[in-house]
């Protein structure tokens, strides 16, 4: 499965994203996320992200690669996630 480069939707910048699939993933350390106002502001973008018609997936960064493959693989299969119409 091919690693897409930092994009951005909208305005806001993110990880990893897969136009096609209308798919964002999130890569979150403890270290930047792990204030409330961190926290707060993470919730709102996704919200505003998942709104927009994407779906946000959030790993962090002990998240051990097997879990981070098998999980994307399931979404980026066919029926996995939603593809973007347009």
């Amino acid at each position: 499965m091919p690693e897409m480069p930092p994009g951005t939707v909208a305005s806001p910048s993110v990880d990893f994203l897969w136009p096609a699939h209308a798919l964002i993933v999130e890569t979150d350390g403890y270290e930047a996320h792990g204030t409330r106002r961190a926290f707060e502001a993470d919730r709102a973008r996704d919200a505003a992200l998942t709104a927009g018609g994407y779906r946000v997936v959030t790993f962090t960064w002990d998240t051990d690669d097997a879990t981070v493959v098998g999980r994307l693989g399931a979404l980026l299969s066919p029926g996995g996630s939603r593809p973007r119409s347009g």
